[in-house]
């Protein structure tokens, strides 16, 4: 009967997709259940290796973990943690499932707890206890390979009796009368068959933690809650109200730190986005020929839009260095005239240009508080600054009041430096994109051909305009989104999953 079993159970599994099982050691919580506890994986490898859709794994198969052989590991493991140890020794060997659980002692035989664990989804996908006599090592066997049947095939998960899942394990229907005979002769064998409703899933927190049990945590003598997860007590209170599971939140801790963070912006600006070109030329009365000429151009205040783009990466989990790029709208303003000596003559407009300043620099950010969904943000900035020339503007530039005889060379680009402090906020949107404000102001402290000047000749060209320049200070507003990307994946701990 149990050969037709098992053989029932290899063909109800060889059509599914391989499925690696580690065989987690048994916890034998009493010295007469050692025999037993110790039995159990090795009996369930063998009839699960016979099993072309299963694949099992034991300790020696699996690598170290956190600088220990999975073997000492397991052996360190807590007693009351014996379902976190499986799930993260399986985690570790790659498996898709863990079987394990502990053993006790009865009057009448053996009391075995089977926990079945569904490690892609970090949960518990069966509890049951089952109740044997003793040397009923084969039923025991058969009923948990039944149960990992039904888990693979998701026929079991819910809380609900194992004995009335296990029926709908059944492939093969013209088995359907003799396998339903052999679970009602198996639970008879083995006894006692019952679930255990409370199932351990690190996607559920369902405890509400207050203020008070904080402070009670804090004035009780031991080792405190937030200890084992290596946090301070107020970050322990917001993670356990939190909604998240501690891998998640770990996650979110990690902040900026190893990751890659994609800045795109708009915004206005208030900052020296403006040019402008000031030139003037005197000819002779008698010969028309250039007597004199007087130029400059340079960077002015103004008001317009910016786009910018960052690129950064985080070098903590609230610190980044990052390298700010972008340009700037704005006018350019072109004042040019000839005049004759001794001849009267009113200057024309000057002509109004679109404009574009460039600005690129390094950045240095603070955003304190990564786990928070609404995050404040201070930083420092460099950024140099340099718009169009003249050139861009008017052809042919021989003709410009800089170039006396088409052959002198134009005004080099006006550039300048500044200084900045930023301060703004970031909306988490989920783990990978933000919404961000900045607020930066700059100061200038460089400049570089801001103004450049050209002035040869001299007699006649009276008060001349001096050039303009910036303001000293200067600011914008930029929105945009903030991606995160790259860094890591952290493989979960023994502590996210308990």
């Amino acid at each position: 009967m149990f050969a037709i079993t098992l053989f029932s159970l290899m063909f109800g599994l060889a059509a599914a997709d391989t499925s690696v099982v580690f065989l987690a050691p048994f916890e034998s919580l009493s010295a007469e259940a050692t025999e037993l506890s110790d039995s159990l994986p090795e009996n369930l490898r063998v009839v699960l290796d016979s099993m072309p859709s299963i694949q099992t794994i034991s300790l020696n198969q699996i690598g170290s973990i956190h600088e220990v052989s999975a073997a000492e590991y397991a052996a360190g493991c807590p007693p009351t943690e014996f379902v976190g140890c499986a799930f993260l020794l399986g985690e570790t060997g790659q498996a898709n499932y863990a079987v394990t659980g502990t053993v006790s002692t009865m009057s009448s035989g053996h009391r075995v707890d089977v926990r079945i664990v569904d490690i892609g989804a970090a949960r518990e996908a069966a509890a049951v206890r089952i109740d044997v006599a003793d040397g009923d090592n084969v039923p025991l066997t058969e009923g948990v390979v039944r149960l990992l049947n039904a888990v693979i095939r998701g026929d079991v998960g819910t809380q609900t009796d194992v004995r009335d899942q296990m029926a709908d394990v059944i492939v093969d229907e013209s088995n359907i009368e003799a396998q339903s005979s052999d679970l009602q002769q198996l639970d008879q064998e083995i006894g006692d068959v019952s679930t255990l409703t409370e199932r351990q899933d690190v996607l559920l927190i369902d405890d509400v933690y207050t203020l008070e049990d904080l402070n009670d945590d804090i004035n009780t003598e031991g080792t405190k809650p937030w200890e084992q997860f290596d946090m301070e007590p107020y970050e322990f209170f917001r993670y356990k109200n939190s909604d998240l599971s501690l891998s998640n939140w770990r996650q979110l801790s990690r902040g900026r730190r190893g990751r890659v963070m994609i800045r795109p912006g708009v915004g206005v600006i208030r900052g020296p986005n403006h040019g402008a070109y000031y030139g003037r030329v005197s000819l002779s009365n008698q010969t028309l020929e250039i007597a004199e000429t007087y130029a400059w151009q340079t960077l002015e205040t103004g008001t317009g839009l910016c786009m910018s783009a960052s690129i950064g990466y985080g070098i903590r989990p609230d610190l980044e260095i990052s390298l700010l790029g972008g340009v700037s709208t704005g006018r350019y303003l072109v004042d040019i005239h000839r005049v004759i000596v001794n001849d009267f003559s009113t200057p024309p407009s000057a002509e109004d240009f679109t404009n574009q300043t460039l600005f690129v620099g390094p950045q240095v950010l603070i955003v304190p508080r990564p786990t928070y969904p609404i995050r404040p943000v201070i930083g420092a900035q460099l950024q140099v600054w340099q718009t169009t020339t003249v050139d861009n503007h008017i052809l042919p530039p021989s003709g410009l009041p800089n170039s006396v005889d088409g052959s002198a060379e134009p005004l080099p680009p006006p550039r300048l430096l500044t200084a900045g402090i930023i301060a703004g906020v970031e909306l988490r949107l989920n783990n990978n994109i933000d919404l961000y404000a900045h607020l930066p102001v700059n100061a200038v402290i460089m400049t570089w051909d801001a103004p450049a000047t050209h002035h040869s000749g001299s007699g006649y060209l009276e008060d001349l305009q001096a050039p303009r320049m910036p303001d000293l200070f200067s600011g914008s507003l930029t929105l945009g989104f903030q991606v995160r990307t790259g860094g890591n994946k952290q493989r979960r701990r023994l502590e996210d999953y308990e």
